[in-house]
């Protein structure tokens, strides 16, 4: 991930198996492990088609998950997200894959991230549907690079408090007085 940029899906590729099973009521729980700061935020990449209202997950006009409300993936907490009988099983597959990782901070944590790192661990388990049918569960980890990007200075000032300065014979190009001026990275 890059600092500024928009969320990078977490897990792009994973695959869920047993197309026959159906995911009404199934968990997704992607923990944040490692050096987890409150600028830490789990949600879904731009383009994927999937949005929140409330603590509902919403995809092409349906709610598909509800988001638990204190695993919500803000702040740094873990995302948990419970699929409704709208989820298909296309639509869950769409869901992992569309979870993603962004930092809000303009200054990012540079920790060296492979040994101590910012990982993912993301467990999908179905309800085990039937009466004889045990819930399966599956944990798959990734880990998160955040890279710190050097933003350039920023130059700003109260235009009611600059002024040019023109004093005859002694200074007869002007001084330029620059009051209020504030200069940050």
């Amino acid at each position: 991930y890059t600092e500024g940029r928009p969320a990078v899906a977490v897990l792009p590729d994973a695959v869920l198996t047993e197309r026959d099973r159906s995911v009404s009521g199934a968990t997704l729980l992607v923990e944040l492990t490692g050096t987890v700061l409150a600028s830490d935020q789990l949600t879904f990449v731009s383009d994927s088609g999937f949005g929140i209202a409330g603590n509902n997950v919403m995809y092409r006009g349906a709610v598909v998950a509800h988001r638990d409300a204190t695993l919500n993936g803000q702040n740094g907490a873990s995302l948990r997200l419970t699929l409704t009988s709208a989820a298909t099983h296309d639509v869950a597959q769409a869901l992992v894959q569309a979870i993603g990782f962004e930092n809000t901070s303009d200054s990012p944590t540079t920790i060296e991230r492979t040994r101590t790192a910012l990982g993912a661990n993301t467990t999908y388990s179905d309800a085990g549907h039937g009466d004889n049918e045990q819930a399966s569960s599956a944990t798959l980890s990734a880990t998160i690079a955040v890279v710190d990007v050097n933003d350039p200075p920023e130059v700003s000032f109260d235009t009611n408090r600059w002024f040019t300065q023109k004093v005859l014979g002694t200074n007869p190009e002007g001084t330029l007085v620059l009051d209020g001026v504030s200069v940050s990275d």
